[in-house]
């Protein structure tokens, strides 16, 4: 299996084990190391893909899906900075107990801290907000089944900490190694 294969399944695994449990919208501010997610939103017949570029307003809208559909509602953005403006919408979920899931996508652990572009550490952009926060690091590439369904019990987690009366916001923070995506897919 080659890198973009084992990325796109591991972004297809997280979202539909989340859609599963619920979850049917997804607010999108793609960039490039974000793709295996936003392609996987993009092709799951459960998933509505709404594209905001402005991640600030991306955040608000899923904020307003949300507090609408009483469902937790997943926020995707690209490695770097971009989840950071999420920040005040993720302020607000966590006043009003709405679950947001707050999927950024990163660099691998090799390329942070080495002067690599867009390699922000992101796991403690939201640490006072959030009631879960796990740094995910990026699949080989062969996923094993134990690691795929480890990553089910990881979205089963992230569900039941947005979910309910005392929803929460949650962050994963999700490594992909490059290529990032291979050829088009029916």
């Amino acid at each position: 299996m080659s890198q973009a294969s084992a990325n796109a399944r591991w972004a297809e695994t997280l979202l539909a084990a989340l859609a599963s449990l619920g979850l049917r919208d997804v607010v999108a501010s793609p960039g490039a190391r974000s793709t295996p997610l936003v392609l996987a939103a993009r092709r799951h017949p459960q998933l509505t893909l709404r594209v905001v570029t402005d991640e600030r307003v991306a955040g608000f809208l899923a904020l307003g899906i949300a507090r609408g559909s009483a469902r937790p509602v997943a926020l995707i953005a690209t490695s770097g900075s971009a989840g950071a403006h999420w920040l005040p919408a993720l302020v607000e979920a966590r006043a009003s107990r709405i679950g947001l899931l707050a999927l950024t996508a990163n660099r691998p652990h090799e390329l942070l801290g080495c002067g690599a572009p867009q390699a922000v550490p992101q796991r403690h952009f939201f640490v006072d907000q959030v009631g879960l926060a796990r740094v995910i690091p990026a699949p080989g590439p062969a996923p094993s089944i134990v690691e795929l369904r480890s990553l089910e019990t990881l979205a089963l987690a992230a569900w039941s900490a947005a979910s309910g009366e005392e929803a929460l916001p949650v962050h994963l923070d999700l490594a992909f190694r490059a290529p990032l995506w291979g050829p088009a897919r029916p």
